[in-house]
């Protein structure tokens, strides 16, 4: 990972990785990111991720273990938030992610039967709504996320689980399968949800150890730069990994198909979009920034620093690298930069569904 690059992004280039004539020729993706990697000084993620790792496998899940093992979740946890980082808030995080990645696989991959899927999707809002009462968990995974609901909800203050247990509404609700995306402006909207971003958002103040009162969670400032996040990360998401999943939408595909292209000629679109909302997300973190409150101060930063997460997490983790090698797809390499993007961002995108994200 490598910064300042002067490779437009404009101009996806493939380089020239190839150990061997059938291997694909890998890409190359340079992204506007003007965030360095944030400095974490608690104790080594392999520990954390080890009993992550722990806890997850013992509930004997139906997960191979050399999958759940080659995560890397709590490097991406670790540098995801910046200081002061409650480390076992950061260890409670990397449980959710560990089992998280599985349990959407779990939903989305298309082989698991609808009415499993369903119950599964139902009992885990049920777990949200009252953990500590018996439910009949139709699976492993429902078993593992009322364990994890459990902890932590005890772990942090009543105000700080709120936003949490709503994020991980959000997430459950958008990942119910078989949802048709033709459009960007019907996407956008469902991605920033998909990806779990409005539970890690959800989570910075519990990290931080304060809490955000009613009317700053409310804030529009604060939603938008929440939602952006999340559209930035799944953008990132699915440029990392390239090959469309069956039950999932994919940017690529979508853009494709807007513009009557191939998926190919859609990644410089791609790109530019995830600029731009780039571009829009600092522009409010920065207004949050100078609103006089240290506690919002600190949320957009945070912000701000798991989009940078993400990205250096896609260059270390084995399952991009796994997944993308199985699908018989050209690996991807991200180039950031925090050279600012030579288009126009300060006017929304032609989304409706995003536009008022320019107008706070």
């Amino acid at each position: 990972m490598t910064t300042d690059s002067t490779l437009s992004a404009e101009q996806p280039a493939a380089s020239a990785q190839v150990p061997d004539s059938a291997a694909p020729t890998a890409m190359d993706l340079t992204l506007y990111c003007p965030v360095p990697t944030s400095d974490y000084q608690g104790r080594p993620w392999r520990e954390i991720e080890q009993e992550s790792v722990a806890w997850y496998a013992s509930f004997d899940p139906p997960t191979a273990p050399e999958l759940y093992r080659s995560t890397a979740s709590a490097l991406l946890v670790t540098t995801a938030y910046p200081p002061p980082a409650r480390e076992s808030v950061l260890r409670l995080i990397t449980d959710h992610v560990v089992w998280g990645f599985f349990f959407d696989d779990h939903i989305t991959s298309g082989t698991a039967d609808p009415q499993h899927s369903r119950t599964c999707l139902a009992a885990a809002q049920r777990v949200l709504d009252t953990p500590e009462c018996p439910i009949d968990d139709p699976c492993v995974f429902v078993t593992c996320f009322r364990d994890f609901v459990r902890r932590f909800s005890r772990a942090v203050t009543a105000s700080q689980w709120t936003p949490i247990a709503e994020g991980n509404r959000r997430w459950l609700t958008a990942i119910v399968p078989g949802r048709a995306i033709t459009a960007v402006n019907t996407y956008l909207p469902w991605r920033l949800d998909d990806d779990a971003s409005p539970v890690y958002t959800g989570a910075v103040p519990a990290v931080g150890g304060y809490e955000l009162s009613p009317a700053q969670w409310a804030d529009p400032r604060l939603v938008a730069v929440r939602e952006l996040m999340g559209a930035i990360g799944g953008i990132d998401n699915d440029l990392a990994f390239p090959p469309a999943e069956d039950a999932s939408a994919h940017i690529l595909d979508v853009l494709a198909t807007e513009h009557g292209t191939t998926r190919t000629e859609a990644i410089p679109h791609a790109v530019a979009l995830r600029d731009t909302l780039t571009c829009q997300m600092a522009r409010l973190a920065d207004s949050l920034a100078r609103s006089g409150s240290p506690d919002l101060a600190h949320f957009a930063q945070s912000n701000l620093q798991l989009v940078r997460a993400n990205l250096d997490w896609y260059a270390s983790t084995a399952r991009y690298r796994q997944r993308i090698v199985g699908a018989n797809s050209a690996p991807v390499t991200f180039t950031l930069t925090d050279t600012h993007p030579d288009h126009d961002c300060t006017t929304p995108p032609p989304y409706p569904s995003i536009a008022w994200w320019w107008k706070v």
